[in-house]
């Protein structure tokens, strides 16, 4: 599946075949309605898929492409066969073997306020 290389002039990232992606799985975040209280609960499930993605030593990555336009949105409706509206799809798949570096965090206290 090619991805979109959101660098200026950029092409697809990943070139379409049957050698790309092996072992991916493409899972289809949805719900029963389509409505700002049925994206939060969907956030909050995006949220559940990620985290055990990562504690089982899984890659995911979330892609909106296919759901931001009427036609591949509505495609996707018609995959799920009337059981819900389509909120995001996200690739699931063994990652690179390579150790990555961590990620810097903030300090909590430059983040988060207490208010009495």
């Amino acid at each position: 599946m090619p991805l979109r290389d959101y660098a200026p002039g950029g092409a697809a990232g990943l070139s379409a075949g049957t050698d790309f992606d092996r072992g991916a799985a493409y899972l289809i975040l949805f719900g029963e309605d389509d409505e700002p209280a049925a994206w939060l609960r969907g956030g909050e499930a995006l949220s559940a898929l990620l985290l055990t993605a990562t504690a089982e030593g899984l890659a995911s990555a979330p892609l909106s492409d296919a759901v931001e336009l009427a036609w591949p949105r509505r495609m996707m409706r018609d995959l799920l066969a009337g059981i819900g509206s389509p909120y995001l799809i996200v690739r699931v798949g063994w990652g690179p073997e390579a150790e990555l570096p961590p990620a810097p965090r903030r300090a909590p206290g430059d983040v988060i306020e207490v208010v009495d």
